[in-house]
């Protein structure tokens, strides 16, 4: 039959997703789902069962639709001529599986979701409107909890839970007795700020920072039955496979009570080491913390250090080397984390003061969380902490009107003889161990592929086999990770606008419409190259921390320069200016 080659598959093998209207942020986030091999072979293998139709119904639908562009939109029961409703267009785990069989087998270029769109359901029971965007956090939120009620009964039931959910645990450490609460909860994104944030690892420290309770705002210690000073803070208890990152990029003011959008440059790194944000790491930098200041204790700082500390934005006190920067315990908190690594470490031959005591005696519940974070710890397989880039949802436009897109590492070669189609249907095979990926090169057993494998990520950049690809929604086509700091970062470019006033082209800053607003890390299965900031996207290079609080007067806010003065930021946005300007086209429609 004919197929004009503009409807064809693109020439990097994957297919693209054609926008409803507005469902480019489903578009993006259902592309980082189908990316993931072992997540996208769960949902292809469950079996879905209804009263109505044969065992075997489900999957032979989804085999004869997968190369069908309106297979989604037949199987949503468009044909309503028919007199009855196929009881499959409400089911949303099955039309989820018709784009992903599509996304895998199809040889056009794009495909059409409307079957999903339709059984996608909000709060109301009613469709998702196509006409409205939604938040990419949000939609991502809602579709994992959908799936896991729809997955529920099934050899897939924990899907969700074994691929995406992490747990965080809020902490109440008392400074007045020896009481710490502690309440778990489940998360699926870390939610990190943004704003006034230079790096991802700046954010994750705001999140880990922790509120000292004193004063009017005591902490009541239902043990002691008293109001006493604590500090209350948020860790991460367990981590996913598959990490994911939202950035804040839209805030709420209070005092016009109206959402803006946050344009700050904020870095992020290709390799991410999570430790110093856990129970286990910040027990580690507490009492390493408690240490430093014993030692410490009764020695004055000399007054040059003191001001040569005030001038770099730090004080004299402990600092911890943390993904290639330094973490430094200001002098203000320095006692109060000491005082929390004596509780978290005290002793297992103290008393036991549970719930039910009348108070006094040791502190059982720090003993069993210092237990059971060194327990913990022991048990984590190797490279547990350590993260690998593999994802980034990008948002271009502001809050009133914008766009999705995403660029995303594959985490397979193409297949043996350049098939684009045998690269997603290999799920499981060799290029994957345990749902992460491997490095290797097309055509390689097994056992070849994982001896590439450690070469692979040794090199520190990515292997040679593994493309990065930007997914914007029909479209599809390469992207070279070089570009990701002038595409992804946000900040402020220079450029040129008329000037009514001076007659000619005037150079001015302005900021970029287009920022990461969610990235998505994978847990590295070999051991990461060592932290070097020249390899991470753009080449940017260590700045000494004087340096990056010393902005040039002629640059903008949420720009940065060099101990010279030059600028560390990109004038061009080299390499997404398609997504960019698509974005900003699609407007409100997008």
């Amino acid at each position: 039959c004919y197929m004009p080659a503009s409807a064809q598959k693109s020439a990097t093998g994957y297919v693209g997703l054609k926008n409803r209207g507005a469902t480019c942020y489903m578009n993006s986030i259902l592309q980082q789902l189908f990316m993931i091999p072992k997540f996208r072979a769960g949902i292809l293998s469950t079996e879905i069962e209804l009263p109505s139709l044969a065992p075997a119904a489900a999957p032979a639908a989804a085999a004869a639709a997968a190369d069908d562009d309106g297979g989604a939109g037949a199987a949503a029961g468009d044909g309503a001529g028919a007199g009855a409703v196929d009881p499959l267009s409400d089911h949303m785990l099955y039309q989820l599986q018709l784009v992903f069989a599509q996304l895998q087998e199809s040889e056009r270029g794009a495909v059409d979701p409307r079957g999903f769109t339709k059984s996608f359901k909000d709060p109301a029971g009613q469709p998702v409107n196509v006409a409205v965007q939604m938040d990419g956090d949000e939609f991502l939120l809602q579709l994992l909890d959908k799936l896991e009620l729809e997955l529920a009964g099934t050899p897939q039931k924990d899907l969700v839970q074994a691929h995406f959910k992490g747990r965080t645990i809020q902490q109440v450490i008392s400074k007045e007795c020896e009481h710490v609460s502690e309440r778990p909860d489940t998360i699926i994104a870390l939610q990190l700020d943004v704003k006034n944030k230079k790096n991802v690892q700046e954010s994750l420290e705001s999140f880990v920072e922790g509120e000292l309770l004193d004063g009017d705002n005591k902490y009541h210690c239902s043990q002691c039955d008293r109001k006493v000073t604590a500090l209350k803070r948020l860790c991460v208890a367990e981590l996913p496979p598959t990490l994911i990152l939202h950035l804040k990029r839209f805030e709420f003011d209070m005092e016009i009570f109206q959402r803006y959008k946050v344009f700050d440059y904020c870095e992020f790194p290709v390799f991410l080491n999570m430790e110093p944000y856990t129970l286990e790491g910040l027990t580690r930098l507490e009492r390493a913390a408690a240490e430093g200041g014993r030692e410490e204790e009764g020695a004055a700082v000399p007054a040059a250090a003191a001001a040569a500390a005030a001038a770099a934005g730090t004080d004299a006190g402990v600092g911890v080397e943390v993904n290639g920067g330094t973490a430094h315990l200001h002098a203000g908190m320095r006692s109060e984390f000491g005082r929390s690594a004596e509780l978290l470490a005290g002793s297992a031959q103290q008393s036991a003061c549970g719930p039910g005591a009348a108070g006094g005696g040791g502190d059982a519940a720090a003993a069993a969380a210092s237990a059971s974070a060194s327990a913990s710890t022991a048990a984590r397989p190797p490279f547990y902490y350590d993260y690998e880039l593999t994802g980034i949802l990008v948002h271009t436009g502001t809050t009133d009107s914008g766009h999705y897109y995403s660029f995303i590492r594959e985490r397979q070669p193409l297949g043996g003889g350049g098939d684009p189609g045998s690269t997603p249907g290999a799920v499981g095979a060799a290029g994957s161990t345990g749902g992460h990926f491997v490095r290797g090169t097309p055509g390689q057993d097994a056992s070849a592929r994982a001896a590439t494998a450690t070469q692979g990520n040794a090199g520190g950049g990515g292997s040679d086999h593994l493309q990065w690809l930007h997914f914007n929604d029909s479209s599809v086509h390469k992207f070279d990770v070089d570009d990701i700091a002038s595409c992804c970062y946000g900040g402020a470019t220079r450029v040129e606008r008329w000037d009514h006033a001076e007659g000619k082209q005037v150079e001015r800053w302005e900021s970029k419409p287009f920022s990461a607003y969610m990235l998505f890390y994978e847990r590295c299965t070999v051991p990461p190259p060592p932290t070097n900031r020249a390899a991470q996207p753009g080449g940017r290079r260590e700045r000494s921390s004087a340096a990056s609080e010393a902005v040039a007067p002629s640059a903008p806010p949420g720009s940065h320069r060099g101990a010279g003065g030059e600028s560390l930021e990109p004038e061009v946005a080299v390499g997404c200016d398609a997504g960019a300007g698509a974005g900003a086209g699609a407007g409100a429609g997008a």
